[in-house]
């Protein structure tokens, strides 16, 4: 992140130095109950996790924006309205936005940022006034926070809007709708099924527009939730796609050895073995009371999505039998795992099963 916003992750450590550096908080303990984190734990995690999120969510959407389909249709747009689910302190929502100012220019840029947490959702009131409000020079950003715990099959959000912003603004859609890490969450988890997610952004996503699913995943992590949730979540869409096949709109473009096999009616839609597919970024952070800065990798499964016409043409590109995926990286040594969709064809390319191919349009 220091690349890539060295002014904003100078911001972020300015305010830790602020509060106590003798609260810390376990790396996977502080990602289960955020909902009810005060103040003082919230600024502990920024200079950590912060980071983290960004670049993530940064990448996610330079490796979507770099396709022309994709760019064409958004670089058409003078307004873009996005749903961001569950921000905490905004590490995605400024992530996408850095990704909107590396490849867009006099957009008008909404961003519906939902949190339950109202001291994070504050912090990011307060580092979009200090920093991104002074310093984007390429588009017109308004941040809207939301105060919202969001309850089973997301009732109230979709009350919420319906009543309020669809109204207001004379609109029935998002041009984009990104949720990241919080259905491990203990105060999500019994509550909201990414089945819910799958339908409301099948719902409120429009024509030939993008939505994002990032979670925590880990094939070799210390918890089985986060080693199986990829399961999980490609099951889900699975039985979305049945249950609503006259009027589902979504297709899902990654993880794409996965999702190449469900959209095929045939053998192929058995599983060749992989433990999963997998993401891996990594993130320069300073650590709370430490001098040096440190390299970390971090895993994530990643699903990306496309509505419309933009679904036919991007959803092609997932059929080639001869590309061999990149599932999961390797980690201390081991093998990277592969997938291909059908074992029989001779393997001649090989590519990230996250990642779909580079055609960047330049500004």
């Amino acid at each position: 992140m220091r690349n890539l916003n060295p002014m904003l992750h100078q911001v972020l450590w300015d305010w830790y130095q602020m509060y106590s550096k003798d609260h810390t908080i376990g790396k996977f303990q502080e990602s289960r109950d955020t909902l009810t984190h005060n103040r003082t734990q919230i600024i502990s995690r920024l200079i950590h996790e912060f980071p983290k999120s960004y670049v993530e969510s940064y990448n996610i959407y330079s490796d979507l924006f770099n396709q022309n389909e994709i760019f064409e249709i958004y670089d058409h747009l003078e307004e873009i309205n996005i749903l961001s689910l569950a921000t905490g302190s905004g590490g995605d929502v400024f992530g996408l936005i850095q990704a909107l100012e590396t490849y867009f220019i006099g957009k008008k840029i909404n961003v519906f940022s939902v949190e339950g947490n109202q001291d994070a959702l504050k912090n990011q009131e307060n580092l979009f006034k200090k920093h991104i409000e002074l310093s984007l020079i390429h588009n017109k950003v308004k941040l809207f926070p939301i105060v919202l715990t969001i309850d089973y099959d997301f009732f109230n959000l979709k009350t919420l809007f319906e009543d309020v912003y669809f109204k207001q603004k004379d609109a029935k859609s998002f041009d984009i709708i990104q949720s990241s890490k919080w259905m491990t969450e203990d105060s999500v988890r019994e509550k909201i099924r990414f089945y819910d997610y799958y339908r409301l952004i099948n719902q409120w996503l429009g024509t030939d527009r993008i939505a994002t699913l990032l979670e925590y995943a880990d094939p070799k992590g210390p918890f089985k939730f986060e080693q199986q949730l990829p399961f999980y979540a490609l099951d889900d869409f699975a039985f979305f796609c049945k249950q609503n096949r006259r009027f589902n709109q979504l297709a899902a473009i990654t993880p794409t050895p996965c999702i190449a096999r469900r959209m095929n009616n045939s053998h192929l839609n058995q599983c060749r073995g992989c433990i999963s597919c997998y993401d891996e970024f990594e993130v320069i952070t300073k650590l709370p009371c430490k001098k040096t800065y440190k390299r970390e990798k971090t895993y994530a499964f990643v699903m990306k999505f496309v509505t419309g016409k933009l679904a036919a043409a991007m959803t092609q590109k997932l059929q080639d039998v001869t590309v061999e995926y990149l599932t999961v990286p390797s980690r201390e040594g081991d093998a990277e795992k592969y997938c291909c969709l059908d074992s029989k064809e001779s393997i001649s390319t090989q590519g990230n099963g996250f990642r779909l191919s580079q055609k960047k349009t330049k500004k």
